[in-house]
């Protein structure tokens, strides 16, 4: 069976390590070691107060600081569990996740550590408790430091490295590989390779390399950080062949199977496929929709409901804004050519679609000429780029029959709100549903 290796260090855990003990309300740093382990841990019966700090932008850490005013800052959230009473101090400029991790930690702590016979206090609420907190501190100061960046420089894995590693002379050699693009053929089952970010290692390992270079490949990685001068926290992943994730995999063309899709032919142009990379098909996309903004030229736009047998046109701030119930027609009206799309909600029964055709044959005065109109069909969930892109403020699709945009704002504003969900094809205009 195969698997990956990954190393892991204190502070520079990975996304992927942390979001694993999510629901245990995360990682928290304890002194010392525990009774199974290395170290011998004496276990004090004396309560002794702890200040924690919660700190971290997407999966927060929980771990131990001194307990002193210095160690407050207005960026993070702090813990100062005393027992029978857990003080939740919230700095100013917190994010919404370091707030959600702190309670967490400290509702468990109250329930199941002290069951429930321990208060949740906030001392930026009461006076009174704000004074108990910072007494515990050494007394309040007069200024509380700054917020602290909750990560150094941003990563720029965007710059990377490629090297070949070999033993054929007897000696551990790296040879680096500048071809570019990467493809899945540079790796040769027989070695292990090297991709180089910047706070990442990745050793690939061929299936038939040798077994010393299979079980030294960690051990390789991290003297490769040392010897290239990594910055500290760089992550150490050891990945065998057939075995690549995603990550691993998008550095290199040749992984996937080729996508064979045919674009343009409803839109009035001779087919065209594309056959290549999922990217490249977003791209052959995205090349349709300026072929058919450049047969158009100038262009104005009208929204019309299809509705007891009339194109009912609606105003300009109604446009993008469509109803589930309803049925709608998009007339886009060029300079050199005419495109009509008809957009049907997902509950029109499908016995109804061909009588509201007729609603088309109006706006063109049942004159169908295909060399100056094209007209189309777009059912709900199935909007492209061609139809989008006529709706430069956005796409929403809102439940039931039709209301004009102003009071459908009124509703939800005098409502407890709505949800909804945004969705899009990749690299496309996304829509709201």
């Amino acid at each position: 069976m195969n698997s990956n290796h990954h190393l892991e260090e204190q502070m520079y855990e990975s996304e992927v390590f942390l979001s694993y003990f999510k629901k245990n309300g995360g990682v928290e740093y304890l002194p010392g070691g525990i009774e199974s382990g290395f170290r011998d841990v004496t276990i004090k019966e004396e309560f002794v107060v702890r200040l924690l700090h919660v700190k971290g932008e997407r999966y927060p850490r929980i771990f131990p600081v001194e307990l002193k005013a210095d160690s407050i800052n207005e960026g993070d959230v702090f813990i100062l569990d005393n027992d029978t009473k857990i003080y939740f101090w919230v700095g100013d400029q917190c994010n919404v996740n370091e707030k959600c991790k702190a309670l967490e930690f400290c509702n468990n702590l109250r329930k199941f550590e002290r069951h429930c016979k321990a208060d949740i206090l906030f001392p930026k609420e009461d006076a009174n408790v704000d004074a108990e907190f910072w007494s515990h501190l050494g007394g309040k100061p007069a200024t509380i430091n700054p917020p602290v960046p909750d990560t150094d420089e941003p990563d720029d894995d965007a710059k990377y490295q490629f090297w070949k590693i070999s033993d054929e002379t007897g000696k551990i050699q790296t040879t680096e590989i500048t071809e570019r693009p990467l493809t899945v053929e540079m790796l040769d089952t027989n070695d292990c390779f090297v991709l180089e970010l910047n706070k990442q290692v990745i050793i690939w390992v061929g299936r038939q390399a040798k077994d010393t270079e299979k079980k030294n490949a960690l051990a390789i990685g991290k003297g490769f950080v040392k010897a290239h001068n990594k910055p500290k926290g760089t992550r150490v992943l050891r990945i065998v062949e057939k075995a690549e994730d995603a990550y691993f995999k998008s550095f290199f063309n040749g992984f996937y199977p080729i996508a064979k899709n045919d674009f343009g032919g409803n839109k009035g142009f001779a087919n065209t496929e594309a056959n290549q990379d999922i990217g490249a098909v977003a791209n052959k996309k995205r090349q349709v929709v300026k072929q058919l903004l450049n047969k158009l030229g100038n262009y104005t736009v009208k929204v019309y409901l299809c509705q007891d047998g009339k194109n009912v046109e609606l105003p300009e701030e109604d446009h993008g804004h469509f109803y589930q119930d309803e049925v709608y027609a998009v007339d886009v009206t060029g300079q050199y050519h005419r495109y009509i799309m008809q957009w049907f909600g997902p509950r029109m029964p499908s016995d109804k679609v061909s009588e509201y055709r007729d609603y088309l044959a109006q706006l063109t005065n049942y004159e169908f000429i295909p060399s100056e109109i094209t007209r189309t069909t777009v059912m709900q969930g199935h909007e492209d780029d061609s139809f989008l892109t006529f709706f430069p403020n956005g796409f929403i699709c809102h439940d039931g029959p039709y209301k004009p945009y102003k009071e459908r704002i009124t509703e939800i504003a005098n409502s407890s709100g709505c949800m909804y969900r945004i969705s899009g094809p990749f690299e496309e205009k996304p829509r709201a549903i």
